[in-house]
């Protein structure tokens, strides 16, 4: 997911030199920085299909931070389930922290492949950009 939105981040610096010393690594920071820099830069159609990502992105970040960076803190079966519990060491500055996230393997199956299809969507969707910023 964050390969596809580094390569956005890099289409909005294209034009832009003072935006390209300022690309960010963080998510959080990459989704606003794709916010400032390209959307202002695309039709209205396109804008709205960035939104709609960026949006994606936000609603899946605390989930994916929490497995990717978290460390695994228990299992236990229920039922036939296996669950996981995910904590996050490393917690936000200035916020509440987060309490540790539950999980099973369904539930993994489905952060995955959503993670995988807004990837897809990333790739995609960085084609586009830069194809309508070369025509500007």
């Amino acid at each position: 997911m964050e390969t596809g939105l580094d390569l956005l981040a890099l289409s909005s610096t294209a034009a832009n030199s003072s935006a390209r010393q300022k690309t960010p690594h963080q998510l959080g920071e990459k989704t606003k920085f794709v916010r400032q820099h390209l959307l202002p830069r695309l039709s209205g159609e396109h804008s709205a299909k960035l939104r709609s990502i960026l949006e994606r992105i936000d609603q899946l970040s605390v989930q994916r931070h929490d497995v990717i960076h978290g460390a695994g803190i228990g299992e236990e079966m229920n039922g036939k389930a296996m669950v996981m519990t995910f904590a996050s060491l490393l917690q936000p500055k200035g916020r509440p922290r987060r309490l540790p996230m539950t999980v099973t393997a369904d539930h993994l199956d489905k952060l995955t492949a959503d993670i995988f299809d807004l990837w897809g969507d990333l790739l995609d969707f960085a084609e586009i950009a830069a194809r309508e910023i070369r025509k500007n």
